[in-house]
């Protein structure tokens, strides 16, 4: 994953981090650190759970590429902003 998971990718998924401000999850981070993971770990049309669902990134991503998808969080308004 050192491969993929390089320095600046991380750096930018952290330095892009938001305060909670009007509904909107406090640590979103890029798509790419979570496609090859899925890539890596299911096939199509397969089942991605995510328990942490925050700002739903993961949902996105599976939504590109054909895997279905569940997702849970602490906040009420998550899903509002996934869909």
């Amino acid at each position: 994953m050192g491969d993929y998971w390089n320095e600046d990718l991380v750096r930018t998924s952290v330095a892009n981090q938001k305060l909670d401000i009007e509904g909107e999850h406090s640590a979103p981070f890029p798509e790419e650190i979570i496609t090859l993971p899925i890539l890596q770990t299911s096939k199509e049309f397969e089942l991605v759970l995510d328990p942490f669902m925050g700002s739903g990134t993961t949902g996105r991503v599976c939504d590109k590429l054909a895997r279905s998808f569940v997702g849970y969080d602490l906040k009420k308004n998550v899903q509002k902003q996934y869909l």
